[in-house]
């Protein structure tokens, strides 16, 4: 009888951290299961500095210095980001985009590629930002 207890109690016990874990952390997610953002200006450079959400996760990305951004447990298609400046004219300005990555083309690596568009704001050559002819 002392045996059923204590079997019932560490399986309240561990369903019950279960529960909490996943309320606190989210559902675990397959740490191979990745999806790997490109985005680029007009003139295909990478663009570093901007963030990439997802709207379904409420997790920001921010895309490194060869435009890439990294989206975790993202193991399909029909996920829909936002794309958004935050580092100013630093990098470029450009406009914040919302796409789908089913609308997105992939290039030989596997990497979905966005290009982004300027936000009209004047500047000046350099890499990265509008010709200025």
């Amino acid at each position: 009888m002392l045996s059923l207890i204590k079997k019932s109690l560490i399986w309240i016990v561990s369903g019950t951290a279960s529960i909490i874990l996943t309320a606190c952390y989210g559902p675990p997610t397959d740490p191979a299961c990745f999806v790997q953002l490109k985005t680029v200006d007009p003139n295909n450079d990478p663009i570093p500095g901007l963030a990439v959400s997802r709207a379904e996760y409420g997790q920001d990305s921010y895309t490194s210095s060869d435009g890439i951004a990294y989206l975790d447990g993202a193991c399909h298609a029909d996920i829909v980001v936002t794309i958004t400046d935050v580092d100013g004219a630093e990098n470029g300005s450009f406009l914040t985009k919302t796409v789908g990555l089913s609308e997105l083309n992939v290039d030989e690596q596997g990497v979905y590629v966005v290009v982004m568009e300027w936000d009209g704001t004047p500047v000046t050559d350099g890499p990265g930002l509008p010709d200025a002819n």
